[in-house]
């Protein structure tokens, strides 16, 4: 019941966030900053989810073989 609890708050997070998201002008955003600061942004925010996925599925790993 906790983890469905928890998966309900990520979801409406990442709803929330993507309608921030679409409340911004990007045009005003990429004539301040540069084009390939944005690219390196969101290449280190994939990678980072990528990893923790990783780790997660690693650690889940791990206790399916100990039987933790």
């Amino acid at each position: 019941m906790a983890k469905q609890n928890i998966f309900k708050k990520f979801i409406s997070f990442i709803t929330s966030s993507y309608r921030e998201l679409k409340k911004i002008d990007w045009n005003i955003v990429t004539k301040s900053v540069p084009a390939h600061l944005i690219g390196i942004l969101i290449i280190m925010a994939f990678f980072s989810l990528f990893f923790l996925i990783v780790d997660l599925g690693i650690g889940k790993f791990i206790q399916w073989i100990f039987g933790l």
